[in-house]
């Protein structure tokens, strides 16, 4: 991915950036069972910590993602392809990220300070003098924006190229420790023994998993 390292910063960016943002997601589906927890030790350190975490993590996802549109809208390198799924699956985690940034600046605006959430503290300064009932309904819209990507993107996920976000997970941990092109070794006597591929029915479990994590790289394990 690397190879071109422009385009390897910004998808390690947009990928890892929601890695870690997914704690935020999870503590707001489960009700801030996640936050409850890690609040209790070290008088809620922890949980300050990934607030702030979680700050400079959505900046630079959202940083990611507009450039991510202008090489496909504006710059367009000559290998990249148009594709409506991707500009979609862009259009999903930018609005995805900034809903529950923004969420979070109308929440500080309405309801006062998050510990550790320096950057939407700074921004949500100017909006403390406005009228409470429109922030809270702002940061209403926006959390129920946030979830509503959310369960969409979950409904489009399985059917786009872009399953591998979940699948390389398990794809790498089961990967082949063998030297890459290593044969196995065939039992050429064996009156049940099969060579090659004559149906789906003769892909393993692991050769499934392959096909559903592969982006063309050529880097399937």
């Amino acid at each position: 991915m690397f190879k071109d390292r422009r385009a390897g910063l910004m998808h390690f960016g947009i990928f890892w950036g929601c890695v870690l943002l997914t704690v935020g997601t999870a503590n707001a589906v489960t009700g801030g069972i996640i936050q409850t927890v890690l609040s209790i030790p070290f008088d809620g350190l922890i949980w300050a910590a990934i607030s702030a975490m979680q700050n400079v993590v959505a900046v630079g996802v959202l940083g990611a993602i507009l450039w991510a549109f202008e090489r496909r809208l504006i710059s367009r390198p000559e290998r990249l392809t148009y594709s409506r799924d991707g500009l979609l699956i862009l259009a999903m985690i930018g609005g995805l990220v900034a809903a529950e940034f923004f969420a979070q600046v109308f929440e500080i605006a309405a309801f006062g300070d998050v510990p550790g959430a320096f950057i939407t503290s700074f921004l949500a300064a100017p909006l403390r003098g406005l009228d409470h009932g429109l922030l809270a309904a702002a940061f209403g819209i926006l959390w129920w924006t946030h979830k509503v990507i959310v369960a969409a993107f979950l409904v489009h996920l399985p059917a786009s190229k872009h399953l591998h976000i979940a699948t390389s997970f398990f794809n790498i941990y089961f990967r082949k420790l063998e030297p890459r092109g290593e044969l196995p070794k065939m039992d050429l006597e064996a009156e049940d023994a099969t060579f090659g591929l004559k149906t789906l029915q003769d892909l393993g479990w692991k050769d499934v998993l392959d096909g559903f994590t592969c982006t063309e790289c050529g880097r399937c394990q």
